[in-house]
């Protein structure tokens, strides 16, 4: 039994049904009927990156950024976009709607 100061990341309201930690995959092996569970990702804590300059910070962040939403476009269909209101739907949403036009202009 798990004391109310323990945290865990796999509970759920299901009994026998648990959640995937973050970075995580779930893999059933058919022959062996045996699941696999993998670690995909891991932040690096301890690796700091130094720019000379903030615009080099903007700089790389937007790179980033594209990269993450551009790779996310691949569709052969129409997209639509439901906006919380936030900052990052809508920054995703004005960032994937600058790629499109790119690509329609090409």
């Amino acid at each position: 039994m798990f004391r109310a100061s323990e945290q865990r990341v796999d509970t759920t309201l299901y009994k026998h049904i648990h959640r995937l930690a973050p970075a995580h995959t779930l893999t059933l092996d058919l022959e062996s009927k045996t699941p696999l569970l993998k670690q995909y990702w891991h932040l690096d804590a301890d690796t700091e990156i130094k720019f000379d300059t903030r615009q080099e910070y903007y700089d790389a962040l937007l790179h980033h950024f594209e990269t993450a939403v551009k790779c996310r476009l691949r569709t052969a269909y129409p997209i639509g976009v439901e906006l919380s209101g936030g900052m990052d739907s809508s920054g995703i949403t004005g960032v994937a709607s600058h790629i499109l036009k790119k690509k329609a202009v090409v």
